[in-house]
Formats: C-alpha cells, structure tokens, sequence
C-alpha cells in the first residue's frame, strides 16, 4: 500500500513538475534528470546550444530611429527547450556596436488570446518573432544571439557624443 502511494505522489510530481517547480525551484535539477527518461508535460529544458537564429532582418519604421527587427529562432534539439533571452546588437557599416539590448520572451512573444504565454519551443520547431528597437543612429546591420542570461541594455551611440 505504501508503494502504491508513493507511485501516485511521482506521478503527480511528474505530471504537476511546473508547479512543483514554481514553489520548489531546487526540484528543476532533478526533473530535468528524470524529464529525459520520463516524459513530462510541459517541462522544458535549458540548452542554450540547441537554440540557433536561422534568419534575422532590420529595417527602418520610420524617421525617429524606430527600427523593426525580425528573427527567426530555431530549436535544433529533439526535446522541448525554455525559449531563451535575445541579445541584440546594432551595428555601425565598421562593426562597431551602437546598441546592445536583451529582449526576453515576455517582451518579444505576442499575447495569446488565452492569456497563458508560451514558455518553450518544441524540438526541431522554429519560432519568428516581430520586435521595434531604437536607436539614436542608423544601424548598418544587427546581430541576434540566444542566451539565458540577463544583459543590461545599452545604448552606445548615446555614450559616445560629447
């Protein structure tokens, strides 16, 4: 009896593991050892190397520095993973960097009719996100990398006039 119980309660955890994961954050380790055997809804892991940006253009809105960026996010790996951060760069035609922005998924995801936001991508899917950036100066070109780390944002042209 006792081993039925302690059945029930490990499949509750795997089943529920956001939620335990929300109220126990030191419980993502272990899940994310047993999510590779067991398959568990909604956990999502964190490789930042299964992420690739496959495309990624900019254009200018309009006059006031308002430019549009669109990327393409691609999860290479076979296994759902925690949509990362954006680390964003604009850059001069020399290569020098005007801007350095974090986008983080709450700011580059649109809001689902259903109020509950996507936190990852799934395997082999690729996600394109829409976002407006400024800048003080006309950038040449942009650079978009995937990282899980937070990175203030950074206005260089701004830092530079006299």
């Amino acid at each position: 009896m006792l081993l039925l119980l302690i059945l029930v309660v490990a499949v509750a955890a795997v089943i529920f593991n956001q939620k335990v994961i929300r109220k126990y954050p030191q419980s993502d380790q272990l899940f994310s050892r047993i999510c590779r055997t067991v398959p568990c809804p909604g956990y999502c892991f964190e490789d930042i190397e299964a992420f690739s940006v496959t495309r990624s253009t900019l254009r200018a809105l309009d006059a006031e520095h308002q430019y549009l960026l669109e990327a393409t996010l691609t999860n290479t790996s076979s296994v759902a993973q925690k949509l990362p951060n954006l680390k964003v760069e604009f850059l001069d035609g020399a290569g020098e960097a005007l801007l350095r922005r974090t986008v983080s998924p709450e700011e580059y995801l649109e809001a689902p009719a259903s109020g509950k936001r996507q936190n990852g991508l799934p395997g082999g899917k690729a996600l394109t996100v829409r976002f407006t950036l400024t800048s003080s100066v006309a950038p040449s070109r942009s650079v978009v990398a995937p990282n899980y780390h937070e990175v203030k944002s950074t206005d260089i042209s701004e830092k530079s006039e006299p």
